[in-house]
């Protein structure tokens, strides 16, 4: 293990530790409200609305795509996170056509669903195929409380994808471009 993944590491579990001795003081609630608090202000009429909308959040990396996320879904119980990648390899490792279409359903049903980080999966048929499926009975059964985020604008998804699936999405979702922040090198001023 390099150095550098070792600080990664070090600096992720120190802030896990943090986060973790905050819930504790100050409980559950209050630390989500923390968490809505450093969203900008400039982008919360934005989000009005969910979950009585989806939305899809759009911005360069380390724009806080996620984060911010996470930090919707965790006010309303029991929301889902999928990392898409993840989710995609866990649906091709199914060894059965019943528990795949168990999987998806979980993920078609979840009342608030994150679905993190659409297009850095692999692009493939089978990826396409789930993901329009997906989004397809998303639509049909549950259209309001999806949250997707992705490093494309919907134009781009268009051309990263197909036209559908970026139709689709549209047709779905609230569209919002985090703005790009400025991250600081290590040991910058």
């Amino acid at each position: 293990m390099e150095n550098n993944d070792m600080e990664i590491i070090i600096k992720e579990t120190a802030e896990k530790a943090k986060r973790e001795s905050i819930i504790k003081q100050v409980g559950e609630n209050a630390f989500n409200n923390y968490l809505i608090e450093k969203i900008p202000k400039e982008m919360m009429p934005n989000y009005k609305g969910f979950p009585n909308c989806s939305l899809y959040l759009y911005g360069a990396v380390r724009s806080g795509k996620t984060f911010t996320a996470i930090a919707i879904g965790r006010k309303y119980s029991g929301f889902t996170f999928r990392r898409i990648s993840n989710l995609l390899r866990e649906i091709r490792a199914c060894e059965t056509a019943k528990r795949e279409q168990e999987l998806i359903d979980n993920i078609v049903n979840a009342r608030i669903l994150v679905l993190d980080d659409l297009g850095a999966e692999k692009l493939s048929e089978f990826a396409l195929s789930i993901l329009n499926e997906i989004i397809d009975e998303r639509n049909m059964k549950n259209p309001n409380g999806l949250i997707i985020t992705s490093n494309y604008s919907i134009q781009e998804l268009g051309k990263f994808y197909d036209a559908r699936l970026a139709s689709r999405i549209l047709e779905m979702c609230r569209v919002v471009e985090l703005p790009a922040r400025k991250i600081k090198a290590k040991g910058e001023k």
